[in-house]
Order: C-alpha cells, then structure tokens, then sequence
C-alpha cells in the first residue's frame, strides 16, 4: 500500500577554554544548509500517515521572515540569508562580526530564529535557553555544536555552527543508501545518540531532517529542541508548551504523551536506518500508534545481514520492552566487536596449536586484527577520527580530541595510534588538572569530578586506568 506524499547531569568539562567556544570550526562552511535543520513538527492524528514535504523549507526569503538580508541582530551577527524554515522558526546564515573583527578564519555561523506567537514570549525564551543548555552538555563530533542563546530587537535567537553538506532527507530522495555508507552513517548516528543517552538526554524527534551529511563524511545530529533529560528532570509547562514529534519517525509511547526514553529514540534510529536501506519508510508513513493497531510489520531491506535485520527490527519494535534499551545497545548488537566477530577462530585452534602459538610468537599488545583487514568504510572512518583528534589535541580541546580516540578504539580495538593518542591526551589532562588545582582555580573535589568523568572511557588502557584510579584517590 502506498501513499501520496502530504505536504541530568551536564557532562564535565576536562578544561574550559579561557575565550569563547569556538568548537568544531574544521565543520564550519560557507554553503546553504537547505532546509530548517531545528524543525519541530506538531503532533499529527495518529492515524494520518505523513511524511515530509520536499518542497517546505526553500531558501528563498519569504514574508514571514523576521530578519532582512544585510540587518545586523545585537549590533554583531549581519544576516546573510535563509537557510531554512521549520514549524518552530526560520535558520538564517550570519557573520559574526565579533569574530571577523578579530580575523578569525571561520565566521559564518548559523542562527536560528523561533516565530512569534507560538507560544507565549517569555516561555519561548525558557524553551530556548533549555535548549542551548542541554546542546552545549552535549560537546561530541556527531552532534552539531551550539554556541549560545539570546533576545534582541523583538527576536529570540541561537547561535549554531554552520556547516557544508546536505541533509540527510535529501540524500534519500536519491534513492536507498549503499550498504557500506548505511552502516557508516549508522554507526556515527548511534555514537552521538549513545552520548546523549549515557548524560540522560533523549533527542525525542530524530527523523532525516534532522541527520546531517558533512562534505568531509561525517554525520551531525541537529536539533536537541525538544529534548528531555529523561533521568532527572520532571516534564513541566515548557516542556508541554513546545513540545511536538514526527508521527512517522514517534514511538507509540511518544505519541501516548509516556514519560521520554532512549528507547523512543532507539525506534527513531530504526526507522531511519530502514528508510535509509530501502528508501521507503518501514511502517509506509503510519505513525507508531497506527503500524501498532492495523498490526503492521516491517520488510526486510536487501543488502543486509542477518545480525543488522534482526538489530533493526528489534529497533523497530512496536512496544518498548522489545527493543535495545538505548544507543549503545543498538550500537553492540548491530556492530559486534571485531574481537567477538574472530573469537570462534581462536577456540577453533587446538591446546597445543595455541601453545605452540603463544610459545613462538608472543604478539605485542595491539589488535588482534590489523588496520589493513579492516572494511575500506570503517578504516575512512577510522582514519578521520584519527586525522581530527590528533589536530584537536594539537589546539588543546581535549574534551573532542578524547572522544574521537575513544570513537576509533571502539570501532577497532587495540588500535596504537589511538591509544597513544587517548593516552596522551589524558597525560595533558592530568598536568592542567594539577596546575588549575595548585593556582587556586580548581577545587580538589573538580578535580575529583573532572578524573571520574575520565574513568567513563571504556576504551582506556588498563594502565591508564590505574593511574587514574591512582589519583583519584590521592
């Protein structure tokens, strides 16, 4: 059957940088984003299959928009033009003038403007502020980097940065995605929603219009707009005021108002991944609650394996209890461990083969697959968080440079560039640590936080480990 297309806690900071963020600025570009990358749509009827309309979001400017080209918002941000338009504002493209006035090489940011009227001012700006706070927590290559919020000349706005690439909506209508590219994308795509989930953040509207293709390959996650700290934080009148979903990308308990969980955003993920498959959307643009009452079932894609169809079919289970818990257990069940996939080669050997094995040979600690025997995609990805991390180190953002290096030792295991990478970068750590505590700047009990936050890294060496241990309880 087809259809016509309608229209908790904060992580912790290794280091605070002494000027003002300037994160991510190798994604930062100089082309039009396309389509509002923030758009909220409202709730639909649950029985009304919907899907996105190409045509909505043109870069031309329309009357409804607040800025004119050439105005300067707070006397610092000139806009250039529109970017985008969603059901929750318009995303222009501007120069921050700030950063121009001081030669920085990358001042073209994006900044995104909430319409009057939808709901009461004062609320917006609640709303706004939410969620500039919960996307600055969340400092990781595959979620888009946001500066800050702010009111000025009747407007209330925030500043993102801006980006080179298409969205990932306008990939599909391309058709379904390569294999080898699907699985890359997934795998950023659950690396970000992962950080998200394990910092109790669910995202609460992923669909395509809110996945983001780099030039350079690597995947964004935009729009945190209406994301609830899920562990914590009670719903309350800003939650409800701005609140709204996708239908046909919403959990039957998104759409029965069910307190958030990462398990809705595990749905989410599921049916983006099968529409990036076989570029159809799995339940045929029914909501959750709809696919749930006509009893509908998912068709396997082609192309995939086993273990990643009985992953995404998991994902998109119709009930909760089915599915992986959060991102990180979708991650584990739809990428086995390149250590676990070659585990039945070694219990295949005999006793003595590994004797003799072992007697011989005495490997040196390190993978137990080389990079070379590694798929072409997931060495490209591997190579750019290695390529990215060691320049993040160089400039001192040690919070991105850890994360990518823990990004590329999940992915392969053992890998001797990224441990000594990460290991590095935790020994920079640990000095500015000491130093911040010595001049007075840092607490010991920070101090205490910022090691704990450093043990979160499954990836650390044992021995890393143990110094860190160490001196948490100096």
């Amino acid at each position: 059957m087809s259809k016509d297309k309608p229209d908790q806690p904060a992580a912790t900071e290794v280091l605070k940088p002494e000027s003002s963020p300037d994160r991510a600025t190798e994604f930062m570009a100089t082309e039009p984003l396309g389509r509002d990358p923030a758009a909220t749509e409202a709730m639909a009827p649950e029985n009304a299959p919907t899907r996105p309309d190409p045509a909505a979001g043109t870069d031309v400017p329309g009357e409804e928009d607040q800025l004119k080209v050439g105005s300067v918002l707070r006397d610092r941000f000139r806009i250039l033009g529109v970017l985008g338009r969603g059901g929750m504002g318009t995303v222009y493209k501007a120069t921050d003038l700030l950063k121009e006035e001081a030669h920085d090489r990358d001042t073209t940011i994006a900044l995104k403007v909430l319409k009057p009227g939808i709901v009461d001012a004062d609320i917006t700006f609640m709303a706004l502020q939410r969620e500039a706070r919960r996307a600055q927590q969340l400092a990781h290559p595959n979620i888009v980097t946001v500066f800050d919020f702010d009111r000025a000349d009747g407007v209330i706005f925030m500043t993102m940065e801006f980006m080179r690439g298409q969205g990932l909506e306008r990939r599909l209508e391309e058709g379904p995605i390569p294999i080898p590219e699907l699985r890359r994308i997934t795998r950023e795509l659950c690396q970000g929603l992962a950080y998200a989930h394990e910092r109790g953040i669910v995202h609460s509207d992923l669909k395509p219009e809110n996945v983001f293709l780099l030039e350079d390959g690597r995947v964004k996650i935009l729009d945190f707009g209406i994301a609830r700290a899920w562990q914590s934080e009670r719903r309350d009148f800003v939650e409800e005021a701005v609140a709204g979903c996708t239908p046909a990308y919403a959990s039957p308990e998104v759409l029965q108002r069910k307190p958030p969980s990462p398990a809705d955003d595990v749905y989410a993920l599921g049916c983006v991944v099968a529409q990036m498959a076989s570029g159809k959307h799995p339940y045929d643009w029914h909501s959750g609650l709809e696919a749930l009452k006509q009893k509908l079932q998912p068709s396997r894609p082609g192309g995939l394996k086993g273990r990643e169809w009985r992953t995404l079919r998991s994902a998109m289970a119709l009930k909760a209890a089915d599915r992986p818990k959060d991102a990180r257990a979708f991650f584990k069940r739809f990428f086995p461990s390149p250590t676990r996939v070659t585990a039945w080669i070694i219990t295949a050997l005999t006793l003595v083969s590994v004797g003799v094995y072992l007697a011989f040979f005495q490997p040196e600690p390190g993978p137990e697959i080389p990079f070379e025997a590694l798929p072409a995609d997931l060495q490209a990805s591997i190579r750019r968080n290695l390529d990215d991390a060691a320049l993040f180190l160089a400039q001192g953002d040690l919070n991105t440079a850890l994360q990518l290096y823990d990004m590329a030792l999940e992915a392969h295991p053992g890998n001797r560039e990224a441990t000594s990478g990460i290991e590095q970068a935790v020994e920079q750590a640990l000095a500015q640590l000491d130093r911040a505590v010595s001049e007075g700047r840092l607490s010991p009990e920070g101090r205490r936080t910022t090691l704990r936050s450093l043990l979160e890294y499954e990836t650390l060496p044992a021995e890393l480990r143990d110094r860190l241990q160490d001196a948490l309880s100096d």
